[in-house]
């Protein structure tokens, strides 16, 4: 093609770019005139650049084939084998080869096929980064990322198989109605949210999330499309010949100074060419979010350099402008995701895909999720309604205008090696992912479950630890699968020994499937009769009774956890695999008194937890090797410590060196991790002691006590909008555990947010009557309100129902502050009298009250020197401020090493 003819087809096609659909047709008429190769030409290009579906079924046209490489007389491989593959038609071109749909044979489902075309099969250095970079992709297994197969090649040439998806893109959807309803959106950002998360801890960022690379599933199932395509193109050999000139190049490269990705939907710092990282993608997602709601974008313009203006300078038309019920919650989601500045926005998926979910079960809770976002009169969902300014909208700066003119100079000089260039980057990781679809069986979908208590029908009460002890450990064992959300036992064992309603477990947990189990028995056998069931339509999706001998049921929940990851389709590591299948232990007397050390450590209160701790010091004297049984430990004695039950110089060392004896043993021990966190925190170790706990949930993220120890840590490192995402977190995965409300108000209040606490503590103590702890907890809480009587009422019940050293020292603060000195003054000789633990800083709180700030500082020098737990919470607890001023005070905290 001569250099005339191609500024003519780049002319006319620029100035189509932006267009609107309806005003397309009337544009080219006019302008491409009775030149119908020209309109071809057009319209080709315009299909690749808005749509690639459009593209690559085959509207591309002779002129897209000569841009792109692909011969037109490429052959058709319709009905031929392929290894155990049966070509069924061809259903693509593209720019590396030719996309087939097919049938694999060994597995009996349908896959998408792409034959490299010639010239790449035989460039070893192309084919070679191919290769790394497709296997790269499949190691990204979630079930919201297509998912790469094989890599193969026949004599001719080579080829990638990638699953086959029966859907739309997420922009087809927006395009075919004038609303959408939020569940529908929310649906799908939340599981987009969720696959960034994955792709994110493995080290990749997507740099190009658009509705056309998001398909949806008819059930409403989502998968991203083309992970990988910035690392596709950092490699200048691979992408082909391109002059040194090319100072910019769009959608090719990573490196700072480099434009990378779809305008509408870059990010600031893509925009401008700087270094870019995971923040992008978030940012991307919001302008998808934003865009599916309000049917435009928050940032365009009339030409692209007027788009990198709009997206560096203004600040999108907020949702109430565009449509007349948009939910509380929703903007506040936005305008964190829409941040300028990288560090403003969400730091990671997880935490977006959190906001999402609650604002999702708000809208639950309240009716309004099946509503649609209606459209206000003028809105128009073709994306091309004027745009209006804001107040915040500023002029923009010769630097920035020049920034943007280069840009754009860089857009027109190199629009055909770019649309090549995307060609092939879009195909090499997924096969040209809109044509990879699959049929899935339905439980691939499953994201959540959930183990209710097996039930235990063999007539005998001394089975019940048999029936619990399988429940329990199938839980810790499924908690183990990657990209599956494992209720905690808190939870499902609220629905012991009542009848299932699948509906309301399912709901009342916020899972997509439910695992059930019944144990019968005849003589020495048991019989084991598992399932699982999908919530959507009560629907059995596996199924399996194992007949063991009563001495050896132990196995069973390894069995499980094996057949479930495999209905579920899940991905197991070598390494994942070898933690799945190591059984707990060996020795079913070692495995009794573990079960039964676990029964008394849930029934809580000292006793019981010094019971359990005999137990598990049984089990492992019987079975030096058991690791669970040495977690276990570790978990009972530093939960004396913590309830003030136990002086920390008695309960640290033991709590400790049970635990690290269980990670000689295993050092994949995520709860062993995540006990270490909390010594290393009462040793003051704070680095050290965060550490272990991002270990301990990069091992296990369903551990909802991981989350719950961690927020307390971040908590009193004066980390509260940290510590509030890990308590919710841990509510996610705990959701019927009423304590977690507690530990909220905690963080509450130790953020000074009086009113919060107050309200969340009151709701603990509504859930939970009977707990001391719970009134303890309110009356800090509204003491800090300055509601004292309440306050008052709420220690002496607390008092009266477990008269604790911690209870009075709070009691008589309460009486101090409100001229009840004798009464203050008697609680301080009856605990100087004591034979229980008294925690020193804490009886340096009602020191402080008195007035006595020698006695308080004396007693924070004891308690440093004696590591009491209590001092982990110095430099935030509201307590402390009557000595707070005193240059001591500065002192001890330097003394504590806290992090900066």
């Amino acid at each position: 093609m001569d250099s005339d003819r191609l500024k003519l087809v780049e002319d006319v096609y620029h100035e189509a770019a932006d267009l609107a659909p309806g005003e397309l047709a009337d544009f080219l008429n006019e302008r491409c005139g009775g030149d119908a190769r020209l309109r071809r030409e057009v319209e080709s290009l315009l299909s690749f650049d808005s749509s690639p579906n459009s593209f690559i079924d085959g509207s591309a046209g002779s002129f897209a084939a000569e841009m792109f490489a692909v011969p037109e007389d490429q052959i058709d491989l319709s009905d031929r084998e392929i290894g155990h593959y049966r070509i069924i038609s061809k259903i693509g071109t593209g720019g590396m080869g030719v996309v087939y749909l097919a049938q694999d044979t060994k597995l009996g489902r349908k896959v998408a096929i792409k034959f490299l075309n010639k010239e790449f099969s035989t460039d070893e250095s192309k084919l070679r980064r191919f290769i790394q970079e497709a296997k790269a992709a499949s190691a990204l297994n979630h079930p919201n990322i297509l998912t790469v197969f094989e890599i193969g090649e026949t004599d001719e040439t080579s080829f990638i198989v990638t699953e086959w998806i029966d859907g739309r893109t997420w922009r087809e959807h927006l395009d075919e109605t004038d609303s959408q309803r939020l569940k529908a959106i929310l649906d799908t950002a939340i599981q987009v949210a969720e696959a960034l998360a994955a792709a994110h801890n493995a080290g990749i960022t997507h740099r190009d999330i658009k509705p056309e690379n998001i398909m949806v599933r008819k059930d409403g199932y989502a998968k991203i499309l083309d992970f990988g395509l910035a690392k596709l193109a950092e490699d200048p050999g691979f992408i082909g010949s391109i002059g040194s000139e090319d100072k910019t190049r769009t959608a090719v490269k990573t490196r700072s100074g480099i434009i990378m990705g779809t305008v509408s939907y870059m990010s600031p710092e893509q925009a401008r060419g700087k270094k870019t990282d995971t923040r992008t993608d978030l940012w991307s997602l919001g302008v998808v979010i934003y865009e599916m709601l309000t049917g435009q974008l928050p940032f365009r313009g009339e030409t692209m350099s007027d788009t990198v203006a709009s997206i560096l300078t203004e600040t999108p038309l907020p949702l109430d402008h565009l449509i007349s019920n948009a939910p509380d919650g929703l903007q506040e989601i936005l305008d964190r995701t829409l941040a300028k500045r990288a560090e403003d926005r969400y730091q990671s998926a997880e935490e977006l895909r959190f906001d999402l979910m609650s604002l999702r079960r708000a809208l639950e809770r309240s009716g309004d999720i099946e509503r649609p976002t209606t459209l206000r009169e003028g809105t128009s969902l073709s994306g091309n309604a004027d745009r209006r300014k804001t107040a915040t909208d500023r002029a923009f700066t010769n630097e920035e205008r020049q920034e943007t003119l280069s840009i754009e100079i860089e857009k027109i000089r190199t629009r055909y090696r770019t649309a090549a260039i995307a060609a092939i980057a879009i195909v090499l990781v997924t096969g040209l992912g809109y044509l990879g679809y699959l049929y899935f069986s339905g439980a691939s979908e499953i994201r959540s479950i959930a183990v209710m208590p097996f039930a235990n029908e063999t007539g005998s009460v001394y089975n019940d630890y048999v029936s619990d002890g399988l429940s329990d450990s199938t839980i810790n064992k499924l908690s183990q699968l990657p990209h599956l959300k494992v209720i905690s036992r808190t939870s499902t064992f609220r629905f012991k020994g009542k009848e299932l309603d699948v509906d309301e477990v399912a709901r009342s947990l916020g899972v997509e499937a439910i695992i059930t189990g019944q144990i019968t028995q005849q003589a020495d056998t048991l019989q084991i009769n598992v399932e699982m069931i999908r919530a959507a339509d009560k629907t059995r999706l596996w199924g399996e009774i194992y007949t063991r001998k009563v001495s050896d049921e132990i196995n069973v929940p390894e069995a499980i956890t094996q057949a479930v990851a495999h209905r579920l389709e899940i991905k197991l590591s070598p390494d994942q695999e070898r933690q799945i299948v190591k059984q707990i232990t060996s020795n079913t007397k070692a495995y009794q008194l573990h079960m039964n050390g676990l029964f008394f450590r849930r029934k809580n209160g000292v006793d019981n937890i010094r019971k359990a701790i005999e137990y598990q010091e049984q089990a492992i004297k019987i079975d030096p090797s058991f690791t669970r049984a040495y977690i276990e430990l570790s978990i009972n004695y530093a939960n004396l410590v913590d309830i003030r039950a136990m002086s920390p110089a008695e309960g640290v060392p033991k709590a400790r060196a049970a635990a690290e004896r269980a990670l000689a043993l295993d050092e994949t021990l995520a709860d062993a991790h995540y006990n270490i966190a909390r010594i290393r925190k009462y040793e003051f170790e704070w680095i050290k002691a965060e550490a272990a706990f991002k270990r301990s949930i990069e091992l296990n993220a369903n551990i909802a006590a991981a989350h719950t120890i961690y927020a307390e840590f971040l908590s009193q490192l004066g980390r509260f909008d940290e510590a509030l995402r890990e308590i919710r977190l841990a509510q996610e995965l705990d959701p019927l555990r009423t304590g977690l409300v507690g530990n909220e108000g905690s963080i509450y209040y130790l953020a000074r947010q009086y009113d919060e606490a107050v309200v969340k503590k009151q709701i603990h103590v509504s859930a939970a009557p009977e707990n001391p702890f719970a009134h303890l907890g309110l009356g800090i809480a509204l003491a800090a309100n300055g509601q004292f009587a309440e306050a008052i009422d709420a220690y002496q019940t607390s008092v009266k129902l477990d008269e604790t050293p911690s209870a009075l020292i709070y009691l008589g603060r309460a009486f101090t502050l409100t001229g009840r000195r004798d009464e203050a003054l008697a609680i301080l000789y009856k605990l100087n009298a004591t034979e229980k633990y008294v925690s020193p800083a804490e009886l340096a709180i009602l020191y402080a009250a008195l007035g006595d700030n020698d006695g308080a500082f004396n007693l924070l020098d004891k308690a440093y020197k004696e590591r009491d737990v209590q001092m982990t919470s110095l430099k935030v607890d509201p307590c402390y401020d009557p000595i707070r001023a005193d240059p001591r005070f500065a002192q001890m905290l330097n003394r504590l090493n806290l992090p900066e």
